[in-house]
């Protein structure tokens, strides 16, 4: 196979295998949600890591460390597009970005994880390292963080948005879990 198809045989894995996972969801009566999807592509692309071991590529390793990257992102990203204008849920939260996975191959897969600390947070809560990055969060920090759910184009799940109000400090953490309360965890 050369590495002009291999972008294309990397996203049709990866959507038969998700369309695979949610078929079995849906068998089982069982909901699809965000955390699933998220860990059935990174799933996906460790199988096809290993078969990529396993087999004869026509094509270099960093083109098809490239590739896959590529296909990924672009799967993670038209599953999770979001439907224009329609919030099904916002908050204000105080949480503290941690480590949830990381990747051993390749750190910008690592996903972090928000732990509420005091407000109404959604019960959905990982993001990618570079979106959490790129959003402004830094590990193991907290923060007061707002909370906007979109229905997604695929009609099974929302997708989470959340941006970094301000770092806080221990005293202003108090001083929010007064403000806010206790944690509510809601299951969007």
């Amino acid at each position: 196979m050369k590495s002009t198809d291999l972008a294309t045989y990397f996203e049709t894995k990866m959507l038969k295998g998700l369309q695979q996972y949610i078929n079995d969801k849906n068998q089982l009566g069982a909901s699809v949600d965000t955390i699933g999807i998220i860990m059935c592509l990174l799933n996906s692309q460790q199988k096809l890591k290993d078969e990529i071991k396993r087999s004869q590529f026509d094509a270099s390793k960093e083109s098809i460390d490239v590739e896959l990257k590529s296909a990924y992102l672009k799967v993670y990203s038209e599953v999770f597009k979001p439907v224009v204008d329609n919030y099904s849920f916002k908050s204000l939260f105080v949480g503290t970005v941690r480590l949830y996975h990381k990747d051993t191959d390749d750190s910008s897969l690592d996903i972090f994880e928000i732990k509420p600390i005091a407000g109404k947070a959604p019960a959905a809560l990982l993001l990618h390292r570079e979106e959490a990055e790129e959003s402004g969060f830094e590990l193991d920090k907290s923060y007061l963080i707002n909370c906007e759910a979109h229905y997604q184009s695929n009609d099974l799940t929302c997708r989470f948005y959340f941006e970094p109000k301000k770092k806080l400090t221990a005293n202003e953490i108090i001083s929010a879990v007064d403000r806010l309360g206790k944690v509510i965890i809601v299951d969007v």
